[in-house]
């Protein structure tokens, strides 16, 4: 079975799992996932969430389609959330962790420029355009001052899930039934 019949497996059961790097392909995937559930009703949308990140235009993308989903989108954190996923798990209505998941927070990228592009500075102007955007989405959701999701994205900031619920990134860890 290919990931595409196990992606719509899932959806039919209104759950989208986020597994891998985040580009063009997963996005449209998940877009078009949260649009269909949507327009079959506004019951919740479980989202799973296990991701190294990727693409932070891409990133940005799903983040407004849950935003903006009619359908409550709850999302469960079972492995990683690092860059633009750790965004992606701000827009889900309750984030809840498993035990060992890790966060992460950086500064941009700058894969994929070459020193001789004419517009370099615009290119480069623009991925930190999409960092304010992101750090702003942080600090409105966990309510974490700007001036120490800057200094964190200076450098990789890593965050275990007991951090991550100090710091309001999620609301509540999981723990295993008894």
């Amino acid at each position: 079975m290919n990931y595409d019949n196990r992606f719509w497996q899932l959806v039919r059961r209104r759950t989208i799992m986020l597994s891998g790097p985040i580009n063009g392909g997963i996005q449209e995937d998940i877009t078009q996932a949260i649009v269909f559930l949507n327009s079959e009703s506004a019951d919740p949308i479980k989202f799973l969430l296990d991701s190294e990140g990727g693409s932070a235009n891409h990133s940005l993308l799903i983040f407004d389609a849950i935003v903006h989903s009619e359908a409550s989108v709850n999302g469960l954190i079972m492995g990683k959330a690092h860059s633009g996923a750790f965004i992606i798990s701000q827009a889900f209505k309750r984030r809840i962790a498993y035990p060992h998941a890790t966060f992460l927070i950086h500064g941009p990228s700058l894969d994929g420029l070459r020193s001789d592009q004419e517009n370099l500075a615009t290119k480069i102007n623009f991925r930190k355009y999409l960092h304010t955007k992101m750090l702003d989405t942080i600090a409105q959701r966990s309510g974490q001052p700007m001036k120490k999701l800057r200094a964190c994205s200076k450098v990789e900031c890593y965050f275990d899930a007991e951090e991550a619920l100090r710091l309001n990134f999620i609301d509540e860890i999981v723990q295993p039934p008894q």
